[in-house]
């Protein structure tokens, strides 16, 4: 078994029309491959400040967020959507924030 030194790594050495994600939106069955993840990791946008604290809810999104995150290099603080204002508040007191509107 091959063993990876990354995640990206990973990525790059999976076939290009294997699915990675599978996931219903709005009714519609959404494939995602590996070779579709890897674009959308590299072409999110560049990340100026180290730190990142990102508040939404279970997505492709989110999941895209993460390790595109990662892939910059960015320390990555998770944030918890139940926690009360002031937790929140100060977990995120980060350089960035990301959030879904619905929070």
């Amino acid at each position: 078994m091959k063993q990876y030194t990354t995640f990206y790594e990973l990525l790059e050495q999976q076939s290009s029309t294997k699915d990675m994600f599978l996931y219903e939106e709005e009714g519609d069955l959404c494939h995602i491959t590996y070779e579709d993840f890897r674009k959308n990791i590299l072409s999110f946008p560049k990340i100026e400040k180290q730190r990142v604290g990102i508040l939404t809810e279970n997505s492709y999104e989110c999941i895209l967020s993460i390790f595109a995150c990662a892939y910059q290099k960015k320390d990555i603080i998770l944030l918890n959507p139940r926690d009360d204002d002031e937790t929140r508040l100060f977990e995120s007191s980060r350089d960035i924030f990301m959030s879904r509107s619905r929070f």
